[in-house]
């Protein structure tokens, strides 16, 4: 159990650097794509900034979001605890 803990936590700083590193430093536009596969990987680990980083980014992109974007967000706040924004994400879903 231990070095799976220590495999994910892995992954998470993994996933938080190479974005900082790839959009935030560099400057580097994902596509939707890439901003859907980082938002789900944001939401299982419970990366509620970065994913809400990549929702800037997608609107930046000019993306119409839809449930497929907000609901990795939600999943990202309940999985870091943070059940007050996760509230306000739904508010979001509902009024949209």
């Amino acid at each position: 159990m231990t070095a799976e803990l220590a495999h994910t936590s892995c992954q998470r700083e993994g996933l938080e650097l190479a974005w900082e590193k790839a959009v935030t430093e560099r400057g580097i536009t994902p596509d939707e794509g890439l901003c859907h596969d980082v938002l789900h990987a944001a939401a299982r680990h419970g990366l509620f900034e970065l994913a809400a980083d990549v929702m800037t980014h997608l609107e930046k992109l000019q993306v119409t979001l839809s449930e497929q974007h907000i609901a990795p967000l939600l999943e990202a706040f309940v999985s870091a605890g943070q059940l007050k924004e996760a509230f306000k994400v739904i508010d979001l879903m509902q009024s949209g």
